[in-house]
């Protein structure tokens, strides 16, 4: 048998490693092929925008999607979900962004429906989900709730068991980007009064808090991370999108408040106040479909709401 006919080919310089790449099987191996870009037949999209041979359909609210090509197509997905809502008492955590899938989706020939999610509530499409934003824990009752970024953990507790700092969108069905809620430090001493922390962003998770420092909430996604969608599609803000909430300060261990991540996070009710807890009340909300997180609200007034999620499908 010759070597072009041996079905594992002999590696004739033995002192070298087997090259796996260059060995031969007999039979055929099956191989997914990549599937063309889908088409699309109808949509009702908001906007619409082309750049680079690509459409980008942009939903900032509810709605459908077609498409009509033969076999599957492949577009890419980026999808937001609401929010989360701050910390509803003072000393408490910002809020965490909604999760972000980003990356191809295989698509059939038919019919999606696309749900935009508001304040704490998930957004879906294309058979993905963008879980909502967890929700900065406070100073009283450990109320927060887990999201697709972590909410800020309130002051003084240092165990995570009753805070709400993880993220749970990459470990989800769907897969896709979160970060964690800043943590806080434990309460050592009645003189170190630890302030709460920051919600996490889409680009990196928030401050913790410390006795001298106010959890910001995390930044969002840049522009340059999502291969310049937020210019084409005039979407975020500031080149971020989905920033976390802020923390409050606390009165003990007197300080300006946190504030908002880059992309949308609302910052908390003393964030310019120099430890007021009602000097800007109340906090602010996360700007409207970049999914960010809301601030912690200051002593008797209201918590900052999460912003609303988006969705762009790129087709192209």
């Amino acid at each position: 048998m010759s070597y072009r006919d041996n079905p594992i080919k002999i590696n004739k310089e033995l002192s070298k490693p087997m090259d796996l790449m260059n060995v031969g099987f007999v039979g055929n191996i099956a191989v997914a092929p990549i599937p063309d870009p889908a088409t699309v037949s109808s949509n009702n999209a908001g906007s619409t925008y082309t750049s680079g041979g690509k459409t980008y359909y942009k939903y900032t609210g509810g709605g459908q999607i077609t498409f009509n090509q033969s076999g599957n197509g492949l577009v890419k997905l980026m999808l937001i979900g609401g929010g989360g809502a701050g910390a509803g008492r003072y000393y408490g955590g910002g809020a965490g962004a909604g999760g972000m899938y980003y990356d191809d989706v295989i698509v059939t020939a038919q019919q999606y429906n696309i749900t935009i999610g508001g304040s704490n509530t998930n957004s879906t499409a294309l058979g993905k989900t963008a879980l909502r934003g967890g929700t900065g824990n406070n100073n009283s009752n450990n109320s927060g709730v887990s999201g697709g970024c972590g909410g800020g953990a309130g002051y003084g507790r240092g165990d995570k068991t009753f805070d709400y700092p993880t993220e749970q969108q990459s470990t989800s069905a769907s897969g896709g980007i979160g970060f964690n809620g800043g943590n806080d430090t434990v309460l050592i001493t009645p003189n170190e009064y630890p302030h709460g922390g920051g919600g996490g962003g889409l680009g990196a998770k928030g401050v913790d808090g410390t006795s001298g420092i106010v959890g910001n909430g995390g930044i969002g996604r840049s522009n340059s991370q999502l291969d310049n969608i937020l210019t084409i599609t005039s979407s975020g803000t500031g080149g971020y999108i989905g920033g976390g909430g802020g923390a409050t300060a606390n009165h003990w261990n007197s300080g300006t408040g946190g504030q908002g991540g880059s992309g949308g996070g609302g910052s908390s009710a003393d964030w310019n106040g120099g430890g007021d807890l009602d000097a800007n009340a109340p906090a602010q909300s996360g700007v409207v479909n970049t999914g960010s997180g809301g601030g912690s609200a200051g002593r008797g007034t209201g918590a900052g709401g999460g912003g609303s999620g988006i969705c762009i499908i790129i087709v192209g």
